[in-house]
């Protein structure tokens, strides 16, 4: 991403705060392996990592299925005792454990927290369980962020996913209809790009850009060539409501 890798940055004049934006960017692309090459060149340089250095290290760890480095350098910030850890810090081991499919054991890690845990806690164990199927704690996941945010159509949302997915129509449909009945309504998903200093803004369905007709164009494209290479959609969580 940054050239090929790791291409002498002694060389170059970083401080802390650069050191950590490229961190997180490794860990924002899933570039785990590169991520712990820039902390381990970090420390060469003299720089002693803060918590923001972990919560990216921790993240691309856990966006690259690096599930024991993860966990180790977890451990390594709890026993540092010279940094603050962070909800944050809870929350990316959550979500490791979360996408690797421990789910178990993040549940047992929240358990022993001795602080109340956050939304973004509960946030990540419930991605965690829509990920992997599993309802038991998908639900136990959603109860408590919904006392934490009780208006969060998103956890109705993925509570009703996982049930769907487990094949337990009725439970989503109930779930569905609660979110219904408070009036609560999903935020479509944005997505944008900076192209030559000018932000250009998506959204569901969106047809208002001065392009629209080129980049679905574009996008059958994509699509006709996934399906041709055996990619097959799924429909499990579509509804005729959102």
């Amino acid at each position: 991403m940054f050239d090929d890798g790791m291409t002498s940055q002694r060389d170059l004049d970083l401080d802390l705060v650069s050191w950590n934006g490229i961190i997180a960017a490794y860990a924002h692309h899933g570039c785990g392996k590169e991520a712990i090459r820039l902390f381990n060149e970090l420390r060469k340089s003299g720089f002693k990592p803060d918590d923001v250095t972990y919560v990216g290290l921790i993240s691309a760890c856990s966006h690259a299925g690096l599930v024991e480095e993860g966990l180790k350098y977890f451990d390594e910030l709890v026993k540092d005792g010279s940094i603050l850890v962070r909800e944050d810090h809870y929350a990316c081991l959550v979500d490791l454990c979360g996408r690797a499919g421990r789910l178990k054991e993040a549940v047992d890690f929240i358990e022993r927290l001795e602080t109340k845990p956050s939304a973004s806690v509960w946030g990540a164990l419930l991605a965690g369980c829509n990920v992997h199927a599993n309802a038991k704690i998908g639900k136990l996941a959603a109860k408590k962020l919904l006392e934490v945010e009780p208006e969060n159509a998103g956890t109705y949302m993925l509570l009703s996913n996982i049930y769907a997915s487990t094949g337990k129509w009725k439970e989503a449909s109930r779930v569905r209809l609660k979110m219904k009945d408070k009036g609560l309504k999903k935020q479509p998903g944005c997505s944008w790009i900076e192209v030559r200093n000018r932000v250009h803004a998506f959204v569901v369905g969106d047809k208002s850009h001065s392009q629209s007709k080129l980049i679905y164009s574009l996008i059958h494209d994509l699509h006709s060539k996934m399906k041709k290479v055996g990619y097959e959609p799924n429909n499990v969580f579509l509804s005729d409501e959102y």
